[in-house]
């Protein structure tokens, strides 16, 4: 048996930043040591005005600062950090990507849509008992909503739509109660952009729908 490695998985999501380290014994077994949540909302003009503003750049560092301690007290061998929808579309990315490297020595990789998706779709299936076979996964973030739809326990298709909690608030201004006329404006907003992604939506009569990252969602 292999010696067992301690293991980090950093995700720069677009409301929160979150910290998972993990002590392997195998590529499919782990045991988590600890985790964290900073509260750094990325997405913050990053949809509206395409970039990330200077003091929400500092509180990331800050984040990473702290992340890289503890990883460092867990003797982390290897990691992945991860930044999703934010900071694909925020132009001055590679400020934020320079700063957390500078004052953390973590690198931060961009990854697109589909990679996100795919993450969040192996995510799901490792958690989901062995029986259970969804035909569709969906993954709501911040700036982003990912559907996976499934055959067999096999992806078929992978679409990514600009859905995202902070950045439809963002978007439409949205500050305490929504009104049943903005709820109804933001609905019709979806069903847009759904219809233009899946003109034919396939069957998913009785099929099984896994969903995740509401716990993500800004209160």
């Amino acid at each position: 048996m292999a010696a067992p490695v301690n293991i980090a998985a950093i995700d720069a999501g677009s409301n929160a930043i979150r910290l998972l380290i993990a002590r392997a014994t195998s590529p499919d077994r782990y045991e988590i040591l600890d985790s964290e949540r900073a509260s750094v909302r990325l997405g913050h003009n990053a949809f509206t005005r395409h970039a990330v503003s200077n003091d929400t750049i500092a509180k990331a560092a800050r984040a990473f600062r702290h992340f890289r301690r503890m990883m460092d007290r867990h003797h982390v061998a290897m990691y992945r950090a991860v930044a999703t929808s934010a900071a694909r579309e925020a132009r001055n990315r590679h400020i934020l990507i320079e700063r957390v490297r500078r004052k953390s020595g973590i690198e931060i990789e961009v990854i697109s849509g589909e990679e996100e998706a795919r993450l969040t779709c192996a995510g799901v299936l490792r958690l989901l008992p062995s029986h259970v076979t969804p035909r569709v996964i969906f993954d709501l973030g911040g700036g982003s909503l990912e559907i996976n739809f499934l055959e067999g326990g096999a992806v078929t298709r992978r679409v990514a739509l600009p859905l995202g909690t902070v950045r439809l608030m963002e978007t439409y201004k949205i500050e305490g109660v929504i009104t049943e006329d903005r709820a109804t404006r933001i609905r019709d907003h979806v069903l847009i952009l759904l219809r233009s992604a899946l003109p034919t939506p396939p069957s998913l009569a009785g099929g099984v729908a896994a969903a995740s990252g509401c716990g993500d969602c800004p209160q």
